[in-house]
């Protein structure tokens, strides 16, 4: 029977459309539950499996009739229980012969189309076999030492898809159990120039910590205090990774492969952060904080401002940034849940002022030197917007706004009238108000939310929430931020670029200097400042 099964397969895969027909239905009489009871699923594996003559069409055929009785549950139980370890064994086997030690990756898992069937089917046996009679954990060591990572993290998917405590509570001590080996493994690769090898690492390191499905503010936690130094081992190897992306960026040009690992390694740090309680948050927050502004304002472009190489990069760290610097805004649902301590490590850093490579000290602070950064990058104007800006200053500022042309040219018949105003300009996603409601995971996607935030401009929108949370929370270091800000503002040289800042701090800083007239001061440096460009 395997010689005409491997050319049932192999005609079902055909060009001709009614020989696949004609197959697809022999093969579905085959595999169906009245025939459960041969052993068609014990030659159909054999083949699948181990068949030399069959083609890689004709392959994935099989997978596919193989697939579709391991998803039906009823099918699954009525095999014999030796049909079933049939199954597993030559499914392991196949999986097995794809090992490539020395690149750490696996040829089966390369396959087109085959390979994404093989890993559904190795998770689909997690699902049926978890934790049942003769299930071990040996399984899990065996695709790590096959450098099946695709078909590792289906399986890891599978075994948090069940809702049941006990279950929940095994596979939080499995991905215990898996983390220092998949740390070690992860930060090996990261230091040698193989990119896919390094973004696939970097997924399944994601999906472990993610898989585990922990609330920032309730838990549970995958780094709780005991397993705090898991989270510091994932930073380092993120920062040593991050800098080699950055020579590396530098050296290729732009390459769309360390791009895309730059935004897996941004993904990877803020979901670690999130996945950690408050102690070790604490122990953290401080260099992440750093080492996160640090790339954003240094590396605007390579990170996704102003339109840069990924703004899903940016998308990560503006989110964590907000997700931290929330921290010490009481009550405000969107935090990452910090100790006193931990608070007072990022105030303290925040007005602390920003020192030049030779030591010297700016008048600028960190926290004014960000918002500066981030309003220049990530607060585009039109082209509109910029002409009005440009020509009736004293117009935009006004409630009524400036009137303008919005198109690629004034005398263009297709274009339309806008009105460049403050509210307009600053306030202009009608969403802002609901978003500032919702906690990361929901802005982001992470879980259920009524707001899609993917479908407007997510990076415009972190950067607007977080500008008006700082600018809102230190009402009474009002006057030392603005100043800040405005002598920073001081050294740009695009007079466009210094009209959108002050725009801005009208919009946000003078509304809140003005309740009181000890800030009338910091007015008045503002109001000369503008007078002056």
């Amino acid at each position: 029977m395997d010689s005409s099964l491997v050319d049932l397969l192999n005609s079902a895969a055909s060009a001709d459309p009614t020989t696949v027909i004609a197959a697809g239905q022999q093969l579905i009489s085959l595999t169906s539950n009245n025939e459960a009871s041969n052993s068609a699923f014990a030659t159909l594996v054999c083949v699948v499996f181990g068949d030399s003559q069959l083609t890689l069409d004709g392959r994935f055929v099989g997978l596919i009739h193989l697939k579709n009785a391991m998803f039906d549950a009823h099918i699954w139980q009525n095999l014999h229980p030796s049909e079933r370890a049939l199954v597993r064994v030559r499914l392991l086997a196949y999986l097995a012969s794809g090992q490539m030690p020395s690149i750490h990756l696996n040829t089966v898992e390369q396959l087109p189309r085959v390979g994404p069937c093989v890993a559904e089917l190795v998770a689909r046996l997690v699902r049926n076999e978890w934790l049942k009679d003769g299930w071990t954990d040996e399984f899990w060591d065996q695709l790590i030492s096959w450098s099946a990572w695709a078909s590792l993290r289906a399986a890891l998917r599978a075994a948090a898809s069940f809702r049941l405590p006990a279950r929940r509570r095994a596979f939080l001590q499995l991905v215990r159990m898996l983390l220092p080996k998949v740390i070690n493994l992860w930060k090996m690769v990261i230091s040698t120039p193989e990119v896919e090898c390094c973004i696939r690492l970097s997924l399944l390191l994601h999906t472990c910590i993610v898989s585990v499905g922990g609330d920032p503010i309730h838990g549970p936690f995958l780094f709780a205090d005991e397993y705090g130094s898991f989270a510091s081992s994932i930073f380092e190897g993120i920062l040593l990774s991050l800098n080699r992306l950055l020579e590396c960026y530098q050296e290729s040009n732009k390459s769309l492969g360390p791009a895309r690992l730059l935004r897996r390694i941004c993904k990877l740090m803020l979901v670690l952060f999130m996945s950690c309680s408050s102690a070790v948050r604490d122990q953290l927050v401080r260099s992440v904080l750093v080492h996160v502004v640090h790339l954003i304002t240094s590396y605007p472009l390579l990170i996704g401002g102003s339109k840069g190489s990924d703004e899903r990069s940016a998308k990560w760290l503006l989110a964590l940034v907000y997700g931290i610097q929330s921290a010490v805004v009481p009550n405000c649902k969107s935090r990452f849940p910090l100790s006193e301590k931990g608070v007072d490590e990022i105030k303290t850093w925040m007005f602390t002022p920003v020192a030049t490579g030779n030591g010297a000290e700016l008048t600028s602070v960190h926290l004014s030197h960000m918002l500066f950064v981030l309003l220049q990058h990530w607060f585009p104007l039109s082209s509109n917007d910029k002409r009005c800006l440009a020509t009736d200053p004293e117009g935009c500022l006004a409630s009524g706004g400036s009137s303008g042309i919005d198109g690629p040219s004034y005398s263009c018949f297709s274009a339309t009238t806008h009105i460049t105003s403050a509210l307009a300009i600053w306030d202009v996603d009608s969403q802002t108000k609901e978003l500032a409601k919702l906690d990361v995971p929901a802005l982001l996607g992470f879980q259920g939310s009524e707001v899609q935030i993917h479908m407007f401009q997510p990076c415009r929108q972190l950067v607007e929430l977080m500008v008006t949370l700082m600018v809102r929370e230190f009402g009474n270091e009002t006057q030392t931020l603005l100043f800040h800000v405005v002598t920073v503002g001081y050294v740009v040289d695009d007079p466009l670029s210094k009209f959108r800042l002050h725009y801005i701090l009208v919009n946000n800083c003078i509304p809140i200097t003005l309740l009181s007239v000890r800030y009338g001061k910091c007015h008045s440096v503002y109001l000369d400042f503008y007078d002056s460009s």
